[in-house]
């Protein structure tokens, strides 16, 4: 909420953190590598642009968060938006497609290191998602956790992520949160790795 991301409380878009909280506050404390795909991008010219979502906005709100969250960790992000790739204390952002396979893997070669958590919160889409996922999984660390936030409720989209993460063979879990104000996509998927 500090910083305007749309994870927050009842009152935002999603209220991840009180998940994301229970999930990290054990290794919160730890020198991780942390890195999150969709840094919200608010030119309208931008596919899933966070234009309207909330009017105190700023690109990167989440990364200033997770920054302060993870006080001893690096935090990295990327976006397909040039404009709003910047770095600061401890955050490197980097230019991305995700639809892009030689887009994402040059993004991984620039970064040279392997992460703790990765978070997509970028395209909404199956597409999007499952290109980014098989170009970047590998870049995860064992024991990290991967997640893809704002799946559609639509029981065809659930099933259709089902089915790929069943088919290869991934220990997932798809949580839908409860929400008063969002009844499309406060949904996502964790990945643990082994």
């Amino acid at each position: 909420n500090k910083f305007y991301s749309d994870k927050g409380d009842s009152n935002n878009t999603h209220n991840y953190t009180k998940l994301y909280d229970a999930l990290f506050s054990p290794i919160k404390e730890r020198q991780l590598n942390f890195f999150e795909v969709g840094l919200g991008s608010i030119d309208e010219n931008v596919a899933f642009h966070m234009k309207y979502s909330n009017k105190k906005y700023i690109p990167l709100a989440s990364l200033r968060a997770w920054r302060e969250y993870f006080h001893n960790s690096e935090i990295f992000g990327a976006d397909i938006d040039p404009k709003i790739i910047q770095n600061f204390d401890r955050v490197k952002t980097f230019q991305v497609d995700m639809m892009n396979k030689t887009s994402i893997l040059n993004m991984w070669s620039k970064i040279q290191k392997k992460m703790d958590i990765i978070i997509d919160d970028g395209f909404h889409s199956f597409e999007a998602n499952t290109i980014f996922f098989e170009n970047s999984f590998e870049n995860l660390n064992s024991a990290g956790y991967y997640i893809i936030e704002d799946i559609h409720r639509k029981p065809k989209n659930i099933k259709r992520f089902y089915n790929y993460f069943k088919k290869i063979k991934v220990q997932f879990q798809i949580i839908d949160l409860p929400h008063k104000n969002n009844i499309h996509d406060n949904c996502f998927i964790l990945i643990k790795k082994y």
